[in-house]
C-alpha cells in the first residue's frame, strides 16, 4: 500500500492504544436523497468490536438526527458505569420529587439550528418515588400518667405476688398503662415536589 505523509497533516499528539483493544475500525456511510428537498446521511462505525450508528438529516438549513446516548456507550464499551439518575444523596438528588425521570432506550433526537443552537429530545419514563416517613414522637407522659401507671404496677405485684403465694397464675386482669410509642408519617411536601 503506498500512501503519502504530509508534515501539515501530521498530530500534535497520538494515543498509544493496544491493537487487540482497537481491532478493525470501520466506517461505513449510507446517502437518501428524498423528494422533500433533504439529505439523508447514515454512518456506521465499528471500532474494538463495538457498533455504532449515527444519523444525519440536512433540510432547510436544519441539521438533526438520531445518535447513541453517551452514557450507553461507556457501559457498552466496559470503561465505567453511567450514573444511575436515581442514586444520588437522599436530600440533594432526584428523588426529592413525587416522581422520577428514567431515561428509556439508547437513543436521543438532536436538532442543530442556522446560528449553532442545539436542541435535544429524549424519551423517558415516569417513577413514583416512595414517600420519605418522618418519626414522630409522643409527647411526654404528664405527672398524672406516670402517677397512674406507678400505681398499677404496684396494684399487679401486689396481686401476682398473693397469687404466687396461693400457688396459682398471675392475675391477667390488671391493666397497666402503656408507654406510647413513637409514630410514622408520610414527610411533608417541599417546593421540589
Amino acid at each position: 500500500m503506498k500512501y503519502q505523509m504530509d508534515e501539515d497533516m501530521l498530530p500534535e499528539s497520538m494515543l498509544d492504544i493496544e491493537d487487540d483493544k482497537i481491532q478493525n475500525i470501520t466506517e461505513k456511510s449510507g446517502f437518501m436523497y428524498p423528494d422533500d428537498n433533504s439529505i439523508m446521511r447514515v454512518d456506521h462505525f465499528s471500532v474494538g468490536g463495538f457498533q455504532f450508528s449515527k444519523s444525519l438529516i440536512l433540510k432547510d438549513n436544519f441539521k438533526f438526527g438520531l445518535r447513541q446516548r453517551e452514557q450507553t456507550v461507556d457501559k457498552q464499551a466496559g470503561n465505567q458505569e453511567p450514573e444511575d439518575y436515581n442514586s444520588c444523596d437522599e436530600e440533594d438528588g432526584p428523588d426529592n420529587g413525587l416522581v422520577s425521570y428514567n431515561q428509556v432506550g439508547d437513543t436521543e433526537f438532536w436538532l442543530q439550528f442556522e446560528n449553532g443552537t442545539k436542541f435535544g429530545v429524549e424519551q423517558v419514563q415516569l417513577k413514583r418515588n416512595p414517600q420519605k416517613l418522618i418519626r414522630v414522637d409522643p409527647p411526654p407522659p404528664t405527672a398524672e400518667e406516670i402517677q397512674t401507671k406507678k400505681e398499677a404496677i404496684e396494684a399487679y405485684e401486689k396481686a401476682a405476688a398473693k397469687a404466687a403465694k396461693a400457688k396459682q397464675p398471675p392475675p391477667t386482669d390488671h391493666e397497666i398503662p402503656k408507654t406510647p410509642e413513637p409514630t410514622w408519617e408520610a414527610k411533608p411536601l417541599s417546593h421540589l415536589d
